[in-house]
């Protein structure tokens, strides 16, 4: 069974996460910085029977694979700890945005005053001036601002494009914009005429490791009026990086749906004939402004990295899931951030 060794496993890693207390950019132990070198998949081939190609390990390795953006053997170990030890108080996840999530920053944007928002500008370069304050270089070095104070929340992929060699950030800040790791998840939205349980009583969940796919029904908590459903198909790692997509953002292409039918069918038999023909692919390593999905903490990044932007360099801040530990890699984690950024900027405006 899946389950098989899973109490052995747990009890294992609650070791380790006593042994190495809770790893921080420079304040780590000698057990956390030994943990974080090895390999989420280095550490299940030792403690597990069987290691990662036993029946626990492919399951643990799939839902590390969809939680974090990419495979086991590119994850520290740290994985293992943050996903299987301590208090069930992960982000919520039960509510959505009626009218799709980007309705948040457009609704932000809008109670801003007029001109303070330069859209259709990526930042190229930053430049600590030795009168104080910063240059933003914006097209082409064209249209540059000045700041006493800048925020910075570009994933970091979209940073390392920028010239930061005059901003003043320190090697490790640099380091860390430079190499951190970012997930390569991809989610794909398909419309059904039915919902799941529909086929054969289907609740919508699935977890396989080949490829490496979750599902779950997004359509649960609709009215019962309602008969269509959306399933969401999420995958990461090499299996995302594989797909059929040219694009970021868009329709699926047929390539990926029957792929992914392909795999549903025998768990759902006859969810084939009841598409609806609606379906959307969002995979985010091929989006230009972020680079992935969100950021994930590579073999020895966790003890080098993990909280690092969370302080102020003079007058940079920097804001965004990758800066969160509380709530890493979601919209609570950013927006956690946010808050933070704003108390730190507050704080340095009174001196």
């Amino acid at each position: 069974a899946v389950t098989a060794g899973y109490p052995e496993m747990v009890r294992r890693l609650e070791a380790e996460a006593s042994r190495t207390g809770a790893p921080r950019a420079g304040r780590a132990n000698a057990a956390a910085r030994a943990l974080d070198e090895q390999s989420a998949r280095d550490w299940l081939d030792a403690n597990l029977t069987g290691g990662s190609s036993s029946l626990l390990g492919r399951t643990v390795g799939a839902e590390l694979t969809g939680s974090f953006g990419l495979d086991p053997q590119d994850l520290s170990a740290f994985a293992l700890v943050q996903t299987y030890t301590g208090p069930d108080e992960g982000p919520e996840e039960r509510f959505h945005v009626r009218g799709g999530n980007d309705q948040i920053p457009r609704k932000l944007a809008a109670g801003l005053p007029e001109a303070s928002l330069r859209v259709g500008s990526a930042m190229q370069g930053l430049r600590r001036r030795a009168a104080g304050g910063y240059q933003v270089l914006l097209d082409r070095y064209r249209n540059p601002v000045h700041a006493d104070i800048v925020v910075l929340t570009q994933p970091l992929p979209a940073l390392r494009t920028a010239d930061l060699s005059a901003s003043g950030l320190p090697a490790s800040h640099r380091r860390m914009i430079a190499e951190l790791g970012m997930g390569t998840n991809a989610k794909l939205l398909l419309g059904l005429r039915r919902r799941p349980p529909a086929f054969g009583g289907w609740s919508g969940d699935l977890l396989t490791d080949d490829p490496a796919l979750q599902t779950w029904d997004s359509s649960l908590a609709q009215q019962p009026a309602v008969r269509q459903g959306l399933l969401s198909l999420f995958t990461g790692g090499a299996a995302a990086r594989r797909l059929a997509a040219t694009g970021a953002h868009g329709p699926a292409p047929e390539a990926v749906v029957r792929e992914a039918l392909a795999t549903l069918e025998p768990v759902a038999p006859g969810i084939s004939r009841a598409v609806t023909g609606e379906a959307w692919l969002d995979a985010w390593h091929r989006d230009h402004w972020t680079g992935g999905s969100y950021a994930a903490f590579r073999p020895g990044q966790v003890t080098r990295f993990w909280g690092l932007l969370q302080r102020p360099v003079a007058g940079i801040v920097f804001a965004g899931e990758h800066t969160s530990t509380r709530a890493q890699g979601y919209l609570e984690g950013a927006v956690e951030s946010g808050e933070r950024a704003a108390r730190q900027v507050r704080a340095q405006l009174r001196g």
